[in-house]
């Protein structure tokens, strides 16, 4: 009885080696030490986050809060201090800004008018208030004598058609302007040479002085 004949070696032929090819591949997919991550649903997973993730940054409407005790606390705003208003006094500035002296001056610049007109100017400040009230009453009261004259004598001499009445009283009218433009002269000058304090009118003072401090109020 005859052996068979020896087959091809092993690794040879047309269906072997092509087997032993796709286990090699397979012996190298399955590499020691290697192991392909597991799929649970079958798509991409990201790696957890170690600390909860990433949180975004608070968002610019949130103001910054400066940390409560020790921390830097930025100091009070400085509050200017109120403006300090000065009262009027004797012989100081009234509410219009008009020093004692300057209305002093402008109480007998036009005898009565001027004068009226700082009786009620200078109503905080008692000294230019006293100056207005002297020049209303002592050139007022010319002014008034003046105007009585005038009507009186002109009736008179209407009357009796006199020529001395007519003198006499034109006489008298012109001692009463001649005294009224000298005691304005003199009250300027004591005007311009005080520093606004009070002063009487010469010859008349004693009569006029008390109605002027009584319209000024002292």
């Amino acid at each position: 009885m005859q052996n068979p004949p020896p087959g091809p070696p092993q690794g040879e032929g047309s269906g072997q080696p092509h087997g032993d090819y796709g286990q090699q591949h397979g012996d190298y997919g399955q590499q020691p030490g290697y192991q392909p991550p597991p799929s649970s649903g079958g798509g991409y997973q990201p790696p957890p986050s170690s600390g909860g993730g990433y949180e975004p940054p608070p968002s610019p409407g949130a103001g910054h809060e400066p940390p409560s005790g020790g921390g830097y606390q930025q100091p009070p705003s400085y509050q200017q201090p109120p403006s300090y208003q000065s009262s009027n006094y004797q012989g100081g500035q009234s509410s219009s800004g008009m020093d004692s002296k300057t209305g002093c001056i402008i109480a007998y610049v036009l005898t009565w008018l001027t004068g009226l007109i700082m009786f009620f100017v200078g109503k905080d400040n008692r000294d230019v208030r006293y100056h207005g009230a002297q020049s209303l009453i002592f050139f007022g009261g010319l002014t008034v004598l003046l105007i009585g004259i005038d009507i009186i004598g002109g009736i008179l001499v209407a009357a009796t058609s006199s020529t001395a009445l007519s003198v006499l009283f034109g006489l008298i009218v012109f001692v009463i302007v001649l005294f009224d433009i000298v005691m304005w002269i003199i009250c300027l000058v004591k005007a311009i040479q005080s520093k606004g304090e009070r002063w009487q009118i010469p010859l008349v003072g004693g009569i006029v002085t008390p109605y002027a401090e009584r319209m000024a109020g002292s």
